[in-house]
């Protein structure tokens, strides 16, 4: 891991907890800016979900923005710490996404800098939970297995229209030979 990253993302993690022990301790401003979205998710939940986990949604305002605020905390105390970095910012931005939303301008004479510092803050956190600190991801892993698997096979078929018999290291031949 970099200094660089390291440094980058506590910083992008530090506003998040910050703000998010913030809401979790004076929910009251939040709650009058997110009251009318939480009455929304309340409702659409109550309409979407089975009745059983339709209780378990906040009831109140203030109820829905410390979940929120403690989603935040926890995303980014995992980004933060490195553990978990990538699903910890995947989290934190779905739990930033109401707030980029509450600030959505009507027109685009109403654009100003709040709304251009949470889009820019939720673009921060996709960077992050797609990096893969320049190590191949999964999808990189997985191709080349397939490539491997194909010349293998393409020995073992060169061997075997050869009339010899592939033995156990010929997938090492071919790994070699790529």
């Amino acid at each position: 891991m970099s200094l660089m990253r390291l440094v980058a993302r506590s910083m992008l993690a530090g506003y998040f907890i910050t703000d998010g022990v913030d809401t979790i301790r004076h929910p009251e401003q939040s709650a009058q800016q997110l009251g009318d979205l939480a009455a929304r998710v309340q409702s659409a939940g109550a309409r979407l979900l089975p009745e059983k986990l339709a209780k378990r949604l906040p009831q109140t305002p203030e109820a829905f923005v410390r979940a929120h605020a403690i989603a935040q905390v926890v995303g980014a105390g995992a980004m933060a710490s490195g553990i978990g970095r990538r699903g910890g910012a995947s989290l934190l931005a779905l739990a930033y996404l109401p707030r980029v939303l509450n600030h959505l301008p009507r027109s685009v004479k109403q654009i100003d800098r709040a709304f251009w510092r949470e889009l820019a803050l939720l673009g921060g956190l996709l960077i992050e939970a797609r990096d893969t600190q320049g190590k191949p991801d999964v999808r990189w892993w997985v191709s080349q297995q397939g490539r491997l698997t194909r010349q293998q096979s393409q020995v073992n078929h060169q061997l075997e229209k050869h009339g010899a018999k592939p033995d156990k290291h010929s997938s090492k031949r071919a790994r070699q030979a790529a």
